[in-house]
């Protein structure tokens, strides 16, 4: 990632361990140039946060925690 960046996709993640990897899955296997992936961790209380851990280290993903935890804000405010 750099300032080269065209495109970021912005996915807030809250309570979606479920359907998580899957979506994590489908940003990666993309094929756009000049893309980064802001994955917006709220809080989640389910195992949201270690599977962001996993995928934290692929080159593309940046893992924001807010220091305020609120899914609207979250939601409206990147």
């Amino acid at each position: 990632m750099g300032s080269d960046v065209l495109v970021s996709v912005i996915v807030p993640v809250f309570g979606v361990e479920k359907y998580l990897p899957r979506c994590l899955d489908s940003l990666l296997v993309q094929d756009m140039e000049n893309v980064e992936f802001l994955l917006i961790d709220d809080g989640s209380r389910d195992r949201c946060g270690e599977i962001l851990d996993d995928k934290n280290r692929a080159p593309d993903i940046r893992v924001i925690l807010p220091r305020i935890r609120c899914l609207k804000l979250t939601m409206c405010c990147f």
